[in-house]
């Protein structure tokens, strides 16, 4: 896993992250929204870690400092993934993330195929499972099922993720609004 780190007092969280998206490229940073995924950049003290999926190039490196001391006024420091401050938990906390994010978007994603494919022949709610009528208790929106349907099996998304992570395909997440 590599990253880029900025050591800075200047706390300014969403500008650095989006500064370093806005050089490097959504397909290079790691975290896959800006907005209430920044928190995948990790903080520890003054240094913000992102995490990337290739090391930045020199030429990334000074285009990013120079994005950087515009809104930073050159009071920061700097650094690629030659020497990773702990680098296990960043690529931990983003992995587990992503994962739960992906599962349970595909948790609700299958419900609604099953709950379409159900309407489409007839099925509609009812208190129990009547096939002869046509009645099922998890004939309703997503939403609305009892919290011991809704949990995603993150089992099978992290061996998917993983598959295509091994493979070299970028995981990416659009801010949809």
């Amino acid at each position: 896993m590599h990253f880029v780190s900025i050591k800075t007092s200047k706390a300014k969280p969403k500008l650095i992250y989006q500064t370093v998206v806005d050089v490097l490229g959504t397909g290079i940073v790691s975290c896959y929204n800006v907005g209430e995924k920044v928190a995948k950049m990790k903080k520890n003290g003054d240094t913000f870690t992102i995490p990337c999926v290739r090391p930045a190039t020199e030429t990334e490196m000074k285009v990013l400092f120079q994005s950087l001391s515009s809104i930073l006024d050159d009071n920061f420091e700097l650094t690629t993934s030659n020497s990773p401050p702990k680098q296990e938990e960043v690529s931990a906390s983003l992995e587990e993330d992503l994962i739960t994010d992906i599962a349970k978007t595909w948790a609700k994603y299958e419900h609604d195929l099953w709950l379409k494919g159900k309407q489409s022949v007839g099925w509609q709610y009812g208190s129990t499972v009547d096939a002869k009528n046509k009645r099922h208790p998890l004939i309703r929106q997503f939403s609305e099922l009892p919290e011991k349907y809704q949990k995603p099996n993150t089992g099978k998304v992290n061996a998917f993720v993983k598959m295509l992570t091994d493979n070299g395909y970028i995981i990416s997440k659009k801010n949809i609004e």
